[in-house]
């Protein structure tokens, strides 16, 4: 991978690292991955470029017997007509077909070629047939040498095709297009006359802010450092200071933030005159007085936050939060059914959705069948998860899985009547309680959290750190 090509990754993940944490909206980073994307792709197409000169000759490579042949034809055609021979070596040549066997004496004594005047006259004019001896064949030579000039010609042509194609992208590429182009440590950028020919980035001296990182020892899947970089990426110039949980002045940011998830990061009054204060202003609670001073706390939904130390701690237990209208809320739910056939796992499956719970909407309905199945049997639910998978979702294939594992289609139908949508509430609120915006996200132990599909590799890592006992 190329500089450049490094460069565009790592700038890639900032994008998407400040996207997961709410810094910038869902349009802003689908045009800021595009314009990446779209930079990779000339890059990857110029260092393609760069390599083309060879390909001829791989070519050429490609080719050996064609040529060795015709070569070998065309030497052997001068010395016939310089009346050369070989010593011990007959030559049969066809004059109505260039090609040509040698053989050594000894195994020609018994076959003598046949005079050219002796040759019936049809037998001279089957000029494009082929002429085999023993394993080795030939095509006439001019016939060789056309399909081999011939296919040359057709392998320039898709090179210069290749190289037209290319060279369209390349005319102009703006030296930024927002403000995450203009990056400059200990600097703030700005991107002035975006996307356009006069574009440019100007830089200023970052303003000092001070942040607070409260974490804790017993957070097991508490990692700092992703965050740490998203946050100077926007606040270059950002200063960090780390306290334990149990330190003092933790426990007074805690009781007077509400915190309740770790890491927590705190920003002091400063942050408001950073240049990009205003546009970000979404990510933090409103600033709070501790003594004389004032505070920012970033929300948990945008920071990351994954350890809610102050729930009551369940050990051995798996919550999957998802949605199956989702294909990665499916591989989720299938990676976790797999652990627990190794692993003592107390698995519960919840549910949560954006839409208005209520009557006409097909997928709201079919999340009111499962809650109600769940409050009926759990292990029923995840039989009938699977079976839906597998066989489609809809109304006949809901009804036929009912049928398959002796779920009570009538008790279903009255549960979603009567209590589905209050089942349905409850487990919404719970996401909110561990700040859940996206899908599919597992809770380990009712204080971890950790989005994604993750693969089963992933999730016994996960959950082991956190239940060594049951590993």
């Amino acid at each position: 991978m190329s500089q450049d090509s490094f460069k565009l990754m790592r700038e890639m993940r900032f994008i998407e690292s400040s996207f997961e944490a709410g810094i910038i909206t869902k349009s802003e980073y689908e045009i800021s991955k595009k314009r990446v994307e779209d930079k990779l792709d000339i890059v990857k197409k110029e260092e393609a470029e760069s390599q083309e000169p060879k390909q001829p000759e791989k070519i050429e490579a490609a080719l050996p017997e064609e040529k060795e042949q015709t070569e070998q034809v065309v030497h052997e055609e001068e010395k016939i007509s310089a009346h050369e021979e070989k010593p011990e070596v007959s030559v049969y040549y066809d004059e109505s077909h260039p090609a040509k066997v040698e053989r050594k004496e000894e195994e020609l004594k018994e076959k003598q070629p046949v005079a050219k005047e002796q040759q019936p006259l049809q037998e001279k004019q089957r000029t494009g047939r082929f002429e085999t001896y023993g394993s080795r064949f030939a095509l006439p030579k001019k016939s060789r040498l056309l399909v081999f000039l011939s296919f040359l010609i057709l392998i320039f042509i898709i090179l210069f095709s290749f190289n037209s194609g290319n060279l369209k992208d390349t005319s102009f590429t703006p030296v930024c297009e927002s403000d995450l182009d203009c990056q400059k440590t200990g600097f703030t950028g700005k991107c002035i006359n975006a996307s356009t020919g006069s574009a440019e980035c100007i830089f200023k001296p970052a303003i000092q802010t001070d942040i607070t990182i409260i974490t804790s020892e017993e957070c097991k899947l508490c990692d700092i450092g992703r965050m740490k970089n998203t946050i100077t990426q926007i606040y270059p110039g950002a200063e960090y200071q780390l306290i334990d949980a149990n330190d003092p002045d933790a426990e007074l940011f805690i009781s007077e933030l509400s915190i309740e998830s770790l890491p927590a990061y705190i920003f002091d009054k400063g942050i408001e005159k950073t240049e990009r204060f205003k546009s970000t202003s979404t990510i933090f609670t409103k600033p709070t007085f501790i003594g004389e001073e004032e505070f920012y706390l970033m929300k948990p939904g945008a920071s990351g936050s994954s350890y809610l130390f102050k729930n009551e701690q369940q050990k051995n237990s798996v919550e999957l939060f998802f949605t199956p209208f989702a294909k990665s809320s499916e591989r989720a739910f299938e990676n976790i059914l797999e652990l627990t056939k190794d692993k003592d796992i107390n698995l519960n499956i919840r549910y949560y959705t954006r839409q208005e719970i209520g009557p006409g909407n097909s997928d709201v309905k079919e999340l009111l069948r499962q809650v109600c199945i769940r409050s009926d049997s759990e292990d029923k639910l995840i039989s009938y998860i699977g079976c839906i998978f597998k066989e489609g979702m809809d109304e006949e294939t809901a009804i036929t899985c009912m049928d398959s594992y002796n779920i009570p289609k009538q008790k279903i139908e009255k549960c979603i009547q009567d209590d589905a949508e209050s089942i349905l509430s409850g487990d919404i609120d719970k996401a909110r309680e561990f700040s859940i915006n996206t899908l599919p996200v597992f809770i380990f132990n009712n204080q971890y959290k950790k989005g994604g599909s993750l693969s089963v590799d992933i999730l016994e890592d996960l959950f082991c750190k956190i239940n060594p006992d049951s590993c």
